[in-house]
């Protein structure tokens, strides 16, 4: 009975989980960016999601700038980090940017799959946003970013308390990432790559902030799934499966 209560109130989370940057992340213009991620075993896994654009984005769940291409082509499955450094110049200091996975082959419905990470701050940023762009930087405060230009099931990611980052101490070259400088972990575990390595083109009007910048869609999703970061502890969009375990556990020990 508390095997299925607990199943009851698990929450759901996302496919591609990262692990940094997380929401207390204090990272820097002109040095270098890890980012890590894990596959956290919901469908779709790593091998069907494939090469992903991976980008330095801003903005809300309804509209979204990606100022920096991070990777251009990474199979999320054939390696777990990238490394870039970020450019100073296609923004400014704060706790605008996440990172934005975008698969290049798998779609739900027409819309590319995607994922996001926690919301970061980024320091020693030299660039400046104009009206539109610093009006949506500004826009949305909250650590996690919602599913847009996606289908139905796509869910933002954040990063799990106590989870291991599966990277090495230090990035080595892969041939799954290419692009902006970007350099990938070795691969690990058993994951093989798969999905396309062609780009697919938004579906939504797109502003483009810097030379490098990557286009994103901006349909939201209506039935989007919030996952934990490791800055909440639990997380808040956990919230309602944990009352709802309380209240079914205090049920049970009533009866």
């Amino acid at each position: 009975m508390f095997a299925v209560l607990l199943a009851l109130a698990a929450p759901a989370l996302a496919t591609i989980y990262t692990t940094n940057p997380v929401a207390h992340t204090q990272a820097y213009g002109g040095q270098v960016l890890r980012v890590d991620w894990v596959d956290d075993g919901e469908a779709p896994n790593l091998p069907d999601i494939g090469p992903c654009s991976i980008d330095l984005c801003i903005g809300s769940e309804t509209d979204q700038r990606c100022v920096q291409n991070l990777g251009e082509s990474v199979d999320v499955s054939a390696t777990s980090s990238i490394s870039t450094t970020i450019d100073p110049s296609v923004g400014e200091n704060g706790k605008y940017y996440f990172i934005r996975y975008r698969s290049l082959g798998l779609k739900e419905g027409e819309y590319p799959y995607q994922q996001y990470s926690a919301r970061f701050h980024l320091n020693s940023m030299e660039g400046n946003f104009d009206d539109e762009v610093k009006q949506l930087a500004t826009s949305s405060t909250d650590d996690f970013i919602w599913a847009t230009g996606t289908g139905a099931n796509a869910s933002p990611s954040g990063s799990a308390a106590g989870t291991t980052n599966p990277g090495a101490a230090g990035a080595s070259p892969s041939a799954g990432a290419s692009g902006a400088g970007a350099v990938a972990a070795a691969p690990s575990g058993s994951a093989t790559p798969s999905g396309s390595g062609k780009a697919v083109a938004d579906t939504a009007s797109s502003t483009s902030t810097s030379t490098r910048t990557s286009t994103t869609a901006t349909r939201a999703s209506a039935s989007a799934s919030p996952s934990p970061s490791a800055d909440s502890g639990v997380a808040k969009f956990a919230a309602p499966g944990l009352f709802t375990l309380a209240a079914c556990l205090a049920a049970y020990i009533a009866v």
